[in-house]
């Protein structure tokens, strides 16, 4: 058992609704920590918090969020400090991604890569940057795991293969 030494952190997840976000909070409310789930999807959401409430009473909240739109960003950064009074880490997980050959592309899929960076770089650098000005000992990681499965998250403790770094 790695010990994170997360009792009574604070940590943001974006994407926190399900796979490597849902995995991820799942292990630091396991071990102690107070949890932000944030993601675009309301209703998925919703309900893990709800599950998750039982097992971790007050421990966790959920927040909707576009990371497109910066306002929505700033609001979880300011609503995760008035639930929990801090945030020590956020999780940057929240991704899009489109694959096409680049012999095909057209029009639609430089929408999407745009679109890709709004969320995957853009949003959390909004976050990021609006934490760092309330709290300064705010730890980033940024998570590339594409292709795990949540059960691999979870036995290989992949969370130490994060690059973090304090800001």
């Amino acid at each position: 058992m790695i010990d994170l030494e997360l009792e009574n952190k604070v940590v943001i997840i974006t994407g926190g609704s399900g796979g490597i976000g849902s995995a991820c909070g799942r292990e630091f409310l396991r071990q102690g920590a107070f949890v932000s789930i944030v993601d675009i999807d309301k209703k998925s959401g919703m309900l893990l918090e709800e599950e998750l409430l039982v097992e971790y009473p007050g421990r966790a909240r959920f927040f909707e969020c576009d990371l497109t739109n910066i306002d929505s960003t700033c609001s979880v950064v300011d609503s995760t400090i008035a639930v929990f009074g801090q945030i020590d880490c956020i999780i940057c997980n929240a991704a899009i991604f489109h694959a096409n050959s680049l012999k095909n592309w057209g029009k639609d899929d430089l929408e999407q890569l745009r679109r890709h960076f709004e969320v995957g770089i853009l949003g959390h650098m909004n976050m990021v940057r609006h934490a760092w000005a309330d709290c300064r000992e705010v730890v980033a990681a940024a998570l590339s795991l594409s292709g795990q499965r949540q059960d691999d998250l979870q036995s290989q403790r992949l969370w130490l293969t994060c690059q973090s770094k304090r800001l």
